[in-house]
Order: structure tokens, then sequence, then C-alpha cells
């Protein structure tokens, strides 16, 4: 019994020890690697880039324009992230932006549609939602 409770916290201290380590290499990129991250064919690393970008560097708009590129990703989740991101920091976006958001409305996915609906509401550009 007691090998058991040994080994239940040994491994509870090692899972302790690798949560405490992840954010830590996430806040270690800088902001420059975090944007280098977003060109990445992996959409994971680029959704966890934009994420990072949005929790450590939320007064910087030095990746807007990468992320405004991200509108019209190939990949959803992307596409996604990217209006959320903007949304949540109130980025300035002119009108081919907006309309790349208002695009997301047209998927056939409900998320996409919601978080395009999100982010217009961040850019306080609830006029430019369709009336349909």
């Amino acid at each position: 019994m007691k090998k058991l409770i040994r080994r239940s916290f040994i491994g509870m201290l090692a899972l302790t020890v690798v949560a405490v380590a992840l954010p830590a290499q996430a806040k270690d990129k800088s902001e420059d690697e975090l944007i280098a991250d977003l060109g990445s064919s992996n959409e994971d690393t680029v959704t966890s880039a934009m994420l990072a970008l949005e929790k450590h560097y939320p007064t910087s708009t030095k990746a807007f324009p990468t992320i405004k590129k991200l509108l019209t990703d190939s990949r959803a989740k992307v596409r996604r992230k990217a209006g959320r991101v903007l949304g949540v920091l109130h980025a300035e976006v002119d009108q081919q932006n907006l309309k790349d958001i208002c695009a997301m409305l047209k998927a056939s996915e409900p998320r996409e549609q919601m978080d395009a609906l999100i982010s217009l509401r961040g850019l306080k550009a609830q006029s430019t939602i369709p009336d349909q």
C-alpha cells in the first residue's frame, strides 16, 4: 500500500512539474518568434502562437498585419482564431478585413459563424453584419 501511495505521489509530482513547465516554455518565446510561428504549416502551432500573442503581448500591434492575412487562410481553425484575436485585441481593421470576417458568416460550420460574430462585436463593427 505504501508503494502504491509513493508511486501515486511521484506521478502527481511529475505531472505538476510538466504542467508548470509547459506555459513557461510558451511564455519564453519572444514576440518575434511567435510571429514567425504564424507562418507554420501546422494549424495547432499557428493557433497556439496567436493565443500566446493575445495573452502575453496584448498591447502590441506588431503581429496584426500577419494575423489579418490569416483571415483568408484555408484552415477554418486558423481563420476562426485570427478573427477572435483581432476582435479581442480591438485591432484597427479595414473594409477588406471586415469582408473577410463576414465571409466566415457564410461558412457551413456554426462555430465559424459564431466566431465571426464575436469578432465583429469585439471590433465594434456589428453594423457590417448582413441582415439575412
